[in-house]
């Protein structure tokens, strides 16, 4: 007998969702996942201007002090994601995938380097060549310099959190930390190697595309949500 096709939910944001919300959207989508009353999903949006620390974080790598980054307009959370210090904001398209890996027959290795894929594929489709992979170095690279992060947290078998893609955001915001631990290296966002200006929602369909052929699903249902109203709209 052959597979069963695979269904992937996805869930587009219009504006701005705090970082909270986007804990919180992912919490009740993992508790659903894992209770089988729910689809695979994949959250797509951009957050508010914020610094994340991950579950292994070298101090070093934050240049400023907790109070200076939230003066400049950020908010600060520590997470149960991998890695170490990163930020997040407008601009910059980040994907929550709420997905068993487990049913899928997936490890957590092959999970991650799958994600660096898609964002290689998305940047290919662009005419940016991309790596990832690189010995010591998480994420995906164009040159030598950092055009996103990975960073995933699998609890029984479903994973949460995800990736972020640089695609037009201002740059400054990293110079308060050392990006992900990794001294010495720069960032740079899919409209800068490109060298034009690139549609949100060519990128984001792209991003979208790339995952679900990148993991096998078969039938991808997509619904548009507005940020500030997601509580009261299901993310079912």
């Amino acid at each position: 007998m052959g597979r069963h096709p695979r269904t992937l939910l996805v869930r587009i944001f219009n504006g701005l969702v705090g970082y909270s919300d986007g804990l919180a959207m992912q919490e009740s989508l993992h508790a659903a996942r894992r209770a089988s009353t729910v689809h695979d999903t994949l959250l797509v949006l951009q957050h508010k201007h914020v610094y994340t620390i991950g579950k292994r974080p070298n101090e070093r790598n934050i240049l400023a002090d907790e109070d200076e980054l939230r003066a400049c307009g950020a908010e600060v959370h520590k997470t149960r994601r991998g890695g170490d210090v990163t930020y997040h904001g407008p601009g910059q398209f980040v994907m929550y995938p709420v997905v068993n890996l487990r049913e899928a027959k997936v490890g957590a290795r092959a999970y991650v380097e799958g994600l660096e894929d898609v964002m290689i594929d998305c940047a290919r489709g662009f005419g940016v060549r991309a790596r990832g992979r690189v010995p010591g170095m998480t994420g995906v690279w164009a040159g030598d310099k950092k055009l996103g992060a990975v960073g995933v947290q699998i609890s029984q078998g479903i994973a949460s959190h995800g990736l972020a893609m640089n695609h037009s955001l201002s740059l400054e915001w990293f110079d308060r930390i050392v990006p992900c631990g990794l001294e010495g290296r720069a960032v740079t966002t899919l409209e800068r190697e490109c060298g034009t200006r690139l549609e949100h929602e060519a990128v984001q369909a792209s991003l979208v595309e790339c995952f679900a052929r990148r993991f096998g699903y078969d039938d991808v249902h997509a619904r548009r949500l507005d940020a500030d109203g997601w509580r009261e709209a299901s993310i079912f």
